[in-house]
């Protein structure tokens, strides 16, 4: 099994033959991964078929060793899933956005979006974004240690989509990964100073990279020097 994570959304109506397709998706997506997130947000009704698609799916990706993370399930379906040890995340509606949790506007980057840390086992820290899409975010061991499950945190993607780091506003964990080895996830990260307006300090994966490459901050393009 690989160590990349999924998402999938089901919209509608989960009678017999939808849950057919939902069980044809979720299979081959816990092939491939080892977290999955199903968003039900916009299923108005579930029959026994389609509830049954997802309660078994989640035994077994427990039974494999992987998990199956159910996101903003509708009240209709949050108490059977609930009760059959599905389990769920229930979305935030007072969470906080981007500008309201965190530092100044990015600058930087194409844009800044709300995301869910989820709590998972391994070396890696998976985050849930607001785009539907699931970003492999790195982090030093202390950090994954204090990090809540279930935060909401600032993601900082460059126009690709591709995660370029990360920011908790209630610990003030801010996390640098630009120029980093996709493969690489080391124990520890240096601290590197922005010296702009924000003055955020981040934890950076490659910081001598960062400083050759005259990478600047995040969030307010300022200046970046060892920390």
């Amino acid at each position: 099994m690989s160590e990349q994570a999924a998402a999938a959304r089901a919209s509608g109506r989960l009678n017999a033959d939808a849950a057919l397709e939902l069980a044809d998706a979720l299979d081959d997506a816990l092939e491939h991964a080892r977290l999955v997130l199903l968003e039900l947000q916009d299923v108005s009704a579930a029959d026994a078929a389609g509830l049954d698609a997802i309660i078994s799916r989640s035994a077994r990706a427990r039974q494999d060793g992987s998990r199956l993370l159910v996101i903003a399930a509708p009240p209709h379906l949050d108490a059977p899933l609930r009760l059959a040890g599905v389990e769920l995340l229930t979305a935030d509606p007072d969470a906080p956005t981007g500008s309201d949790a965190g530092p100044p506007a990015n600058a930087v980057n194409a844009r800044v979006v709300p995301g869910r840390v989820m709590s998972v086992d391994g070396r890696v820290v998976w985050l849930h974004a607001a785009d539907g899409q699931v970003h492999r975010a790195w982090a030093p061991e202390d950090v994954r240690q204090r990090l809540r499950a279930q935060t909401w945190v600032d993601l900082f993607l460059d126009e690709r989509d591709r995660l370029n780091g990360w920011y908790e506003a209630q610990a003030g964990m801010a996390i640098n990964q630009r120029l980093a080895e996709a493969d690489t996830t080391p124990e520890t990260g240096a601290p590197v100073a922005c010296q702009g307006e924000c003055g955020v300090v981040w934890q950076a994966a490659a910081p001598a990279r960062l400083l050759e490459h005259h990478e600047r901050c995040l969030t307010c393009a300022g200046a970046l020097v060892p920390g």
